[in-house]
Order: structure tokens, then C-alpha cells, then sequence
């Protein structure tokens, strides 16, 4: 009787594909075998999500500190909200209109994030629809632009102020202690001096007549 070769053991999808194989019952179980590989989960970008006690640009997710929310919130997050005021749009009806969501455009008026170029494009041509709104549309993404550039500029100077004042502070003690080295220095030559006294006077030598020219 000759035994059949033509299906053997690695031919069969269940056993030669890892994938189609039917789970261990601890795989089922949710416990995973020693040495065996697990998926990483896969997380929000470093853009999207902010270590605790860090803000941007540090780890560059967008979300202000208090002073910068501050700022923002009094300069573009009030002329957007009167924009949306005067055009009698909900947070939520904005939202809708320029693709975003309704947490956002709060955040945008209260200062809790920083607006991007985009956004802003994105938001006035929401608020300000049509051919005829065309030059004021211009007009607003300038000004928004501005407000938010502005709060970058009042954000980096809060944070260079501190680095300037430091590098500063750092040259004026090498400056002191560079004129407190010469001091030392001059202090040391004059008391070498003192303790060797005067330097007896040499009288010139004549020249003899065989050493005349």
C-alpha cells in the first residue's frame, strides 16, 4: 500500500498560516505566552498629546500655558467670537461649516489652543462664505493671523527673557572675576617689588681707547 504524498502536513491553511491557526485557550484568556511577541498599541502623536508639566514648543502639541491662554483668549478669541456674533453662527454650526469640531472652536475663543495658519483660512471662509466676502475675507485672516502671531512673539519673549537675563548674569561674574584677577595680579607684582627693594644703580661703563673705532 503506498502511502498518498501529494498533501502533507505544511499544505494545510490551518497549520502553514500562524494567522489561521486557532488560538491557545490562555491566548483566549487574554494572557499572553512568555517570550511571545505582543503588538504595540499604537498612540496620538507627540503633536496631538502633551507630556504633564510640559508645554509647547517643547513638546510641540499646541496647548498654551496660562499667561499665553490668557493672551490669546483677550486678543483671537475675542474677534472670533464677535465674528461668529455677527454672523449668527453657534460653536457648533461653525464647526460644521469649516470642518472641525465643536471643542475646538471653544478652545479657539478661550484661548486653550494655539490657532494654525489653516485653521484660520478654514474658519473665516466658513464665517465669511461667497465671492462677495472675498477682500473682507482677506482682510480677517490677516488680522487673526496677527492677533495669533502676536501671541507667539508675547510667548517667546516671556521664554528668552529669563535665558537672556541668565547669559547676562553669567558675563558680569567672569567680567568681576577677571577684575578681581588683575587686581590679585597688580597687589602680588607690588609686594614682590617691596620685598626686593630698590635695584642698586649701575654706573655706565666707558669704553677703553682700544675699543674706540
Amino acid at each position: 500500500m503506498h502511502r498518498d504524498r501529494s498533501k502533507r502536513p505544511e499544505d494545510n491553511p490551518m497549520t502553514s498560516h500562524p494567522g489561521n491557526r486557532k488560538p491557545d485557550p490562555d491566548q483566549q484568556n487574554g494572557h499572553v505566552p512568555s517570550g511571545a511577541r505582543v503588538p504595540r498599541a499604537r498612540v496620538g502623536s507627540q503633536k496631538d498629546r502633551c507630556p504633564p508639566g510640559q508645554h509647547l514648543p517643547a513638546c510641540r502639541c499646541g496647548v498654551p500655558d496660562d499667561d499665553e491662554r490668557e493672551h490669546l483668549a483677550t486678543g483671537f478669541g475675542t474677534h472670533l467670537r464677535a465674528l461668529r456674533d455677527e454672523v449668527g453662527l453657534t460653536q457648533e454650526a461653525l464647526a460644521r461649516r469649516a470642518d472641525l469640531s465643536r471643542e475646538m472652536v471653544a478652545h479657539l475663543e478661550t484661548g486653550g489652543r494655539r490657532p494654525e495658519t489653516r485653521t484660520v483660512r478654514r474658519l473665516v471662509t466658513a464665517l465669511l462664505p461667497g465671492a462677495a466676502n472675498a477682500e473682507r475675507r482677506k482682510g480677517e485672516r490677516s488680522t487673526l493671523n496677527r492677533l495669533a502671531a502676536d501671541s507667539g512673539r508675547e510667548w517667546q519673549r516671556r521664554q528668552l527673557t529669563p535665558r537672556r537675563d541668565r547669559a547676562e548674569a553669567r558675563k558680569a561674574r567672569r567680567d568681576a572675576f577677571a577684575l578681581k584677577e588683575v587686581e590679585r595680579l597688580g597687589k602680588e607684582i607690588a609686594r614682590l617689588e617691596a620685598i626686593r627693594g630698590p635695584r642698586p644703580s649701575v654706573p655706565p661703563t666707558k669704553a677703553t681707547p682700544g675699543e674706540q673705532g
